[in-house]
């Protein structure tokens, strides 16, 4: 393992350990709901999100600590739109990250409370966080309100639900909503919590739009192309939607994911933190998702 790997895994490790302490625990009153929020949120993950909160942040000059609470909303939120995505009314998925998906485990109707319970606490969470001054508090809570909502993961899931696509752009667009919003933020955020400029949070912003959508896209195609008993979810899930993959091709699929991460990289310049963590983290998961890709398409 590399030192850059290294780095990122005792990150993830001091994430996980305080979401861990954010996770409800066992309790005799609404029991199946606390575990079903506890399960759904420390299930195994990347928290490719919380990590950019964090190294957005720390690229800028700001702690860790300072950053920290806020990268835990995000994976919050992220949790319970997984929660929301997996129900039978939206993408009807019975797996996800390699164990039934919570409401097949708890009911839809607990599902669906978990969902709103993880939401309400990420707000919670930040409101309360006496770290940060109380307008980035303000700025904070504002910017998962909007990445959460008709512009965002909501607007995202709508339009991918109603299959509204017909062109890759038109699909990029949805991928933008549904995964660059929430990525966006969590950079956008990293540098509030550092003091960033309104330069700097404009490019953070725009550079976390361009990674997340690319990730999307590579997501797609990894639908396309891995066992599900790799990948850990269902497959089946997107195979009636408009996607960039089913428009574009795999070629095409690819070559637009690459351009909005020579874009990202683009916008990290312009917000004066290239060839830092942030920048060398997401080429780590570039090359890791490149590498899935490579193995998986050399089977076909």
């Amino acid at each position: 393992m590399s030192f850059e790997a290294a780095a990122v895994a005792e990150i993830q490790a001091r994430v996980n350990a305080r979401l861990a302490k954010i996770a409800p625990a066992e309790q005799d009153e609404a029991r199946d709901l606390a575990l079903a929020m506890r399960q759904g949120l420390l299930a195994p993950g990347k928290r490719a999100r919380a990590l950019t909160v964090i190294m957005a942040s720390t690229a800028l000059g700001g702690a860790e600590d300072d950053a920290m609470t806020a990268a835990c909303a995000i994976e919050l939120v992220h949790t319970a739109s997984l929660l929301l995505d997996d129900l039978p009314s939206m993408d009807d998925a019975r797996m996800r990250r390699g164990k039934p998906a919570t409401h097949i485990v708890f009911g839809e109707d607990t599902a669906i409370l978990a969902a709103i319970a993880l939401l309400t606490e990420a707000f919670r969470i930040v409101s309360e966080d006496t770290r940060l001054a109380p307008e980035r508090r303000t700025a904070v809570v504002s910017k998962i309100a909007a990445a959460s909502g008709l512009a965002g993961l909501a607007g995202g899931q709508f339009l991918d639900l109603r299959a509204v696509a017909d062109a890759p752009q038109q699909a990029e667009r949805i991928s933008s909503l549904k995964t660059g919003a929430l990525f966006a933020a969590a950079a956008w955020i990293g540098g509030c919590t550092a003091g960033a400029s309104e330069t700097q949070l404009q490019a953070l912003h725009e550079f976390g739009n361009s990674a997340g959508t690319a990730f999307q896209i590579y997501d797609d195609l990894a639908d396309v192309v891995t066992p599900q008993t790799t990948l850990g979810k269902d497959v089946d899930a997107d195979a009636n939607k408009a996607t960039v993959v089913s428009l574009a091709g795999l070629a095409g699929a690819r070559a637009l994911a690459d351009a909005r991460f020579i874009e990202a990289k683009e916008r990290l310049r312009s917000a004066g933190i290239a060839e830092g963590s942030l920048d060398r983290f997401m080429d780590g998961l570039r090359r890791k998702l490149e590498a899935r890709l490579a193995t998986h398409s050399s089977d076909e």
